[in-house]
């Protein structure tokens, strides 16, 4: 499998990938005024949110798998989706907190934008009111590390594009 090489990178996966990232940002938003307040994302998934939820999941799980130093949280997120709250509460619940985890350590071994695993760390407390609130807090987070991230490679290819046209 290959992980993400700008070199190898076309306008189409910046695009798809850039549109997984607002997918990411707009999910939270897009179920809870759809279906209501809920206690966790979690939650979402026995609702008629269902499909959303599962296409997010499924289309963020292939963004991290195929992202370097990003396979651990996208194996995770597609283990939350297939161990639901309602029937593995328990092993949902631990996939779900390791889910986390792992993604703010991806954040700490990336080179570039580490100062996001603070606010990153900091929707923990966001537990305080809601699981919902902490799970919003972070993804928000992520996102906007992940759009960081392909902002740059985006300008890299680009340059290349240039330079190669040349």
């Amino acid at each position: 499998m290959q992980f993400i090489n700008v070199q190898s990178m076309k306008l189409v996966d910046f695009v798809l990938k850039f549109g997984l990232v607002l997918l990411g940002l707009i999910y939270p938003y897009v179920i809870y005024c759809w279906i209501g307040a809920l206690p966790s994302i979690s939650e979402y998934f026995m609702t008629a949110a269902q499909p959303i939820f599962l296409l997010v999941n499924a289309g963020t799980s292939f963004y991290f798998i195929t992202t370097n130093n990003w396979r651990t949280p996208g194996v995770l997120l597609l283990g939350l989706s297939c161990f639901s709250l309602e029937y593995y509460e328990s092993l949902h619940t631990w996939i779900a907190a390791s889910f986390f985890i792992s993604c703010l350590v991806s954040i700490l071994i990336g080179k570039r934008y580490r100062l996001i695993s603070i606010p990153v760390l900091l929707s923990a407390l966001g537990l305080f009111h809601s699981i919902f609130l902490a799970e919003v807090l972070a993804i928000f987070m992520i996102c906007t590390y992940h759009f960081l991230i392909l902002k740059d490679l985006y300008l890299i290819y680009r340059e290349r594009s240039v330079k190669n046209n040349e």
